[in-house]
């Protein structure tokens, strides 16, 4: 009998290795203490609440030990931070990140504490790339050093990264805020002291989603990953069954008089702390603290009736937040005639369970089509196909083929969304309004690129007299946010999102809700007297089906008279009051959300190609203390101590989104060119920077390592090599064995 081994090394030294966690993990340490505890609101640490992990004894028991798998998970490995050597290390420097939340609908005041500790015997550099939502107002920023605390300034990005330099190379604490996508952010930290730990705090303010009375929050925890080659958006992965040990502790507190019906997690468990009293206080069950999916949050309103609600911070100027809900509206007699096209990513990064989760959904969509409609399906990756060529009538022939053209997609590839949109939105049947649909989990790099052209595309089919409406829909645990929203804002539509724990019927049932009711238009505002400036939006003012229109604005003098929404609808004219209520928070909050609404239209402008915009948006996130593409957080410790010796570099790798296959080869989307360091993006010098890491075109295989995409092609060609002269030694041993080994029978 011959028994063939095959043993397989994957070349390279810059891949974790794996370590079972000793007894001080971070499920055993302070830190996982701190984690579990409430954080506290919003506001500046007081001295002496910072303290070194002390040691602790391991549980006596197994049921007293901290839960690190969820039921139906296999357990998850810590993992060593390997050096440029090879040489493994433990502990990776991110040690824990806390989250605060105060919901006050419809805003929310976040404040996010990271905690790096460095436990080896000489200082270290950190790069961390992390998310925050796409609409947040980033507006406070400090680093704790000790007992000390350092408040961040904001300053322009080539300013700051100066500052950042100078400081590291005095060998001081530093630590800098800067943003390279809408919900992607990069913080770096510079010289941490041998066996001490530094905090940095993040706040930031966000509009919560409404829709059809229900509110929700998305707290994002991991950066999917981007088709680029650039580090400084792709963090580099854990692999498959490994986790870094950096939990996540999210703490959540709202007004039961604003959210009577109580919090509910959709992707997460939760513990509930305090119910009683006047407000709900909710925190991350112990065993959902791996950072592998986004975390959502929904609650009803206090009221499901159609209302405009104005909320100012003074009574004679300052700023203004009008909330408008949409009415009820006779939908079949608004709708009319549909015509549907289905754009769906097929690229490498759907494999899996994202494009299951389309495929569900995309039947579920099938079904609601009415026989009056047209539709069709255009898939895209490298390339993109068709279900018809053009829309075709909902008749059963027809959805029965497009049944089995969607039981049939497969995943692979790069990922081309500007062919799609181009294929997706040429030319609406006459007398029809053409409502795109694309399922994407938005991995790619060319974000601008792809927000000018849907721009340039809608435009230029309603200057042809035809209608056409994009309807961005993200896919999978973590799906890029800020490319959803753009798509579905530049398209006139709506984002909708397909979460991995969730049932798709939702998804497709928000979705329809939008597509069935985009139709109430020709919106005024009758402010009652008082004096308005400086509107965003300032036009388009459409209502979508049961989500709210959000206006931003200044405002000066007294009403005379009451403020009145006025609009137009199917079923005639329609006037809806605005109730103007105080805000408790004052003019700092609503002028930064103001501020960051502004932005988010000036981003739009910039990347459809108006320079002027690059100005307007760098002046407002000054003045109002934001971060921006334009301008950074910087801080650094000006009274500490000195580091001793030079530091080494750390780029701190994260989990992979839940459900996302890693170790695809795919191709990239075309790019502009790459941007200078002042216009918002990473030069040469920041990516020789985090040349210490695993570079990002190094893509990591299901097995965790590192490798080469030449060389694991030419490891695959290796491998069967050897396996098929194992087969052909096998199949000779059979025949000496059948013929007794003489070569008789």
């Amino acid at each position: 009998m011959l028994i063939i081994v095959l043993l397989v090394a994957c070349g390279g030294s810059a891949g974790p290795s794996l370590a079972l966690p000793p007894n001080d993990t971070p499920g055993n340490t302070a830190a996982a203490a701190a984690l579990a505890a409430p954080s506290p609101a919003a506001s500046p640490a007081g001295p002496g609440s910072f303290e070194p992990p002390p040691s602790r004894d391991p549980p006596r028991d197994l049921k007293e030990g901290p839960i690190h798998t969820e039921a139906g998970q296999l357990p998850s490995l810590l993992v060593d931070e390997p050096t440029a050597e090879g040489t493994p290390r433990r502990d990776l420097p991110l040690r824990a990140t806390r989250a605060s939340i105060r919901i006050t609908p419809p805003v929310a005041e976040v404040e996010v504490v990271q905690r790096f500790e460095n436990r080896r015997a000489t200082p270290i550099d950190v790069v961390y790339v992390f998310p925050l939502p796409e609409n947040a107002a980033v507006r406070g920023f400090t680093l704790r050093v000790g007992e000390r605390t350092i408040v961040g300034r904001i300053d322009e990005r080539g300013r700051a990264r100066k500052i950042y330099d100078a400081a590291r190379g005095a060998r001081l604490a530093a630590a800098l805020l800067e943003q390279e996508r809408a919900n992607v952010f990069v913080q770096s930290i510079a010289n941490i002291p041998p066996n001490e730990a530094i905090e940095v705090t993040t706040r930031y303010l966000v509009e919560l989603t409404y829709d059809a009375g229900v509110y929700e929050l998305a707290f994002p925890l991991v950066v999917g990953p981007r088709e680029a080659t650039s580090s400084r958006v792709t963090p580099p992965y854990l692999g498959k069954g490994e986790r870094s040990g950096a939990d996540v502790s999210i703490d959540v507190v709202a007004d039961k008089a604003l959210v009577p019906g109580g919090l509910v997690a959709v992707t997460h468990d939760l513990t509930t702390v305090e119910s009683s009293g006047a407000a709900w206080h909710v925190v991350l069950a112990k065993k959902d603290r791996i950072a592998n999916r986004d975390f959502v949050l929904r609650f009803e309103a206090s009221s499901k009736e159609p209302r405009a609600t104005l909320v100012r911070s003074g009574e004679a100027d300052g700023y203004f937040l009008l909330t408008v809900d949409p009415p009820r509206v006779d939908v079949d007699r608004a709708v009319g005639e549909r015509e549907i096209v289905f754009a769906v990513d097929v690229s490498g990064s759907m494999a899996g369970p994202p494009l299951a989760l389309t495929k569900r959904a995309l039947r579920l969509a099938l079904e609601r089509l009415r026989p009056v409609d047209t539709f069709d399906i255009v898939t895209f990756s490298q390339g993109t196909g068709r279900l018809f060529g053009s829309p075709q009538p909902a008749s059963s022939e027809s959805i029965e083929r497009a049944m089995a053209f969607v039981g049939h997609m497969q995943a692979g590839g790069g990922t081309y969304v500007q062919d799609a949109i181009a294929a997706a939105l040429e030319g609406p049947g006459p007398g029809k309004r053409r409502d795109v649909v694309f399922f994407t989990d938005g991995y790619v790099s060319a974000d601008d690129l792809i927000v000018k052209k849907t721009r340039e595309l809608v435009t230029g089919t309603a200057a042809r007299g035809e209608r056409a409406k994009v309807f961005g829909v993200g896919v999978g645990a973590a799906p890029n946010r800020s490319l959803i929203e753009s798509l579905s804002r530049e398209g006139n539509g709506a984002p909708a999102y397909l979460l991995t724990r969730e049932d798709p019927a939702r998804a497709v049932q928000t979705l329809f809700r939008h597509i069935d009711s985009t139709v109430i238009r020709d919106i005024t505002f009758d402010w009652g007297g008082l004096r308005v400036s400086d509107v965003t939006p300032e036009r388009d003012l459409d209502l979508v089906a049961s989500r709210p229109l959000v206006v931003h604005g200044r405002f000066s003098g007294r009403a005379s008279r009451p403020a009145v929404v006025r609009a137009t609808s199917p079923s005639g004219p329609i006037e809806i009051p605005i109730t103007t209520v105080g805000s408790t928070a004052g003019e700092p909050l609503l002028g930064s959300l103001w501020a960051r609404a502004r932005i988010g239209e000036l981003e739009a402008d910039y990347a459809a190609g108006d320079r002027r915009a690059r100005l307007a948006m760098t002046r407002l996130a000054l003045d109002f203390g934001l971060v921006t593409r334009f301008t950074s957080f910087v801080a650094f410790d000006r009274g500490g101590p000195a580091a001793e010796g030079p530091a080494e570099l750390i780029l701190q790798p994260v989990e992979a989104p839940e459900g996302l296959s890693l170790g695809l080869r795919v191709t990239r989307e075309e790019e502009p060119k790459e941007p200078l360091a002042d216009e918002g993006g990473a030069t040469r010098a920041d990516e020789q920077t985090v040349a210490a890491s695993p570079p990002a075109e190094v893509e990591r295989t299901s097995r965790g390592c590192f490798c080469h995409a030449a060389e694991s092609e030419r490891g695959l060609d290796w491998l069967a090599f050897v396996a098929l002269f194992g087969a052909a030694a096998l199949r000779r041993a059979r025949r000496r064995g059948l013929s007794g080994g003489d070569g008789t029978r």
